[in-house]
């Protein structure tokens, strides 16, 4: 069962990582590295400080302890879920991250900015999530309250603290809206205007935000959206297909993720280019500041499988034939975090980090 964020009628789901079932199948030992090295002795920060190098890396491909990994900073901290708990990663250290005071069933990590501050969500039983915000890593979780209709999930933070996610209403429960939360004003509905539901799923530094609207009523419609710092809303794309969103953006305002079902990069200006190359890439993740790609393609044979390209050049992430993986993020230096499943451990399911042999910057 894939274990990430999902993408179902406009509200973002949980999958595995929130099933006890599932988490209860996993198996194995905590940590198993492909290079003959154990992953907790990987200096990340030594290398994310190299020179920039000109060949296009080679990626090795690490097992981690967690469940699934959903965010990566530039220091290598690595945030997902192990055994229904949210939790960090780094270099000679995994730790599960306080609970919530309302003592969730499960609650994940989402994504982690250079603070090392964490977003996350906890689901509470039925159809109930909270949005979750740590200050760091060694505090605990707050709820960030919801937009009146008692459910809300935090997806992405940048380093100025903004947060994104989405959230329901009072007057329409059933319908998620983005948000925008900072500490100073706290939630506020961006749902743009002629959509009846919508996500915001990605942040960058100068407060650009992009997602996902959706309109369910006749004509049905779903719309790549992107929120500049000021509040101005642009629908970079719109059809009757379910495969339309924006899911990152980086620092110069380009946004990735995917137009009818192929991944897609959105320039400033609003022009879209395919980058799926030749293995047809389903959709872009994430975008690192230096226009690093990651997300999933789809091969002939096998299940779904990680993918990443930059300056043109695409690499489909090591996983076996008979396995599955997908992206999930990357930092600057080029580290991608995902999930993959292992064939020596029963197919397996854990997070997953792909290492490149030469730093982007």
């Amino acid at each position: 069962m894939r274990a990430r964020l999902t993408l179902v009628a406009g509200v973002v789901l949980t999958s595995a990582c929130l099933d006890p079932v599932a988490s209860a199948r996993r198996q194995g030992p905590a940590c198993v590295a492909t290079h003959q090295a154990p992953c907790d002795n990987l200096d990340l920060r030594s290398e994310l400080r190299s020179p920039t190098a000109t060949a296009q890396p080679t990626w090795t491909r690490i097992m981690l302890p967690l469940d699934n990994a959903y965010g990566i900073n530039d220091d290598g901290v690595v945030v997902g879920v192990v055994k229904n708990a949210a939790a960090y990663w780094a270099p000679g250290v995994r730790k599960v991250l306080h609970a919530p005071p309302a003592q969730p069933k499960s609650y994940v990590a989402t994504d982690v900015n250079e603070l090392k501050a964490v977003v996350g969500l906890a689901w509470m039983g039925s159809n109930i999530y909270r949005a979750l915000y740590w200050k760091d890593l060694n505090t605990a979780a707050v709820d960030l309250g919801d937009l009146g209709g008692g459910r809300a999930e935090a997806l992405a933070i940048n380093d100025s603290g903004v947060v994104v996610g989405n959230s329901t209403l009072a007057a329409s429960p059933l319908d998620y809206h983005a948000f925008k939360w900072t500490a100073a004003s706290g939630m506020k509905d961006i749902n743009p205007p002629g959509y009846t539901a919508s996500v915001a799923l990605d942040v960058s530094n100068d407060g650009t935000i992009v997602g996902m609207a959706e309109y369910t009523g006749p004509g049905y419609k779903r719309a790549a959206v992107k929120w500049d710092p000021k509040g101005n809303i642009t629908i970079l794309a719109a059809g009757p297909s379910t495969d339309v969103w924006g899911r990152g953006v980086d620092r110069a305002g380009t946004v990735a993720g995917m137009l009818f079902g192929r991944a897609t990069l959105w320039a400033q200006n609003g022009t879209a280019t395919y980058i799926g190359g030749s293995l047809q890439a389903r959709a872009a993740s994430r975008l690192s500041d230096v226009q690093r790609a990651v997300g999933y393609f789809y091969p002939s044979i096998g299940g779904v499988k990680p993918w990443t390209t930059r300056t043109g050049v695409e690499t489909a992430l090591p996983v076996a034939t008979t396995e599955s993986g997908d992206a999930t993020d990357v930092n600057t230096c080029g580290w991608v975090v995902g999930w993959s499943n292992y064939a020596a451990y029963n197919y397996r399911t854990a997070g997953t980090l792909w290492k490149p042999s030469t730093c982007d910057q």
